[in-house]
């Protein structure tokens, strides 16, 4: 383990499964808003999450919707109140820098 390691808490796998499970049972309303899959990515992937930190999610969304701005507004503002943090949502993975991918890849939780 290298100095930089982060030591797991149990507190932030505990966080990990509850947000898991809320957007797991949310599935059917955020595919009706055109998410075709979902995954978590950062701190709260790798259960380190603390009391402050925010879920960052990359939602892919159906090509044959129209999905505007203000669409990605709304799937944040929903992802938002139905987890009760702060809440990070990416569309793409492909438009990502090099570094920020391979550091999403490593972390990355299929939730859908």
């Amino acid at each position: 383990m290298t100095a930089e390691a982060k030591t797991i808490d149990a507190r932030g796998l505990v966080e990990r499964e509850r947000v898991l499970r809320i957007l797991r049972q949310h599935k059917d309303e955020l595919r009706a808003q055109g998410v075709t899959r979902l995954r978590m990515f950062g701190s709260m992937a790798r259960g380190e999450a603390g009391s402050a930190s925010d879920v960052d999610l990359i939602a892919e969304i159906d090509g044959s919707v129209s999905f505007s701005l203000f669409d990605l507004v709304g799937l944040h503002d929903c992802l938002q109140d139905l987890i009760g943090r702060e809440v990070d949502v990416g569309t793409t993975v492909a438009k990502m820098r090099p570094r920020m991918r391979r550091r999403f890849e490593a972390d990355a939780i299929d939730v859908f």
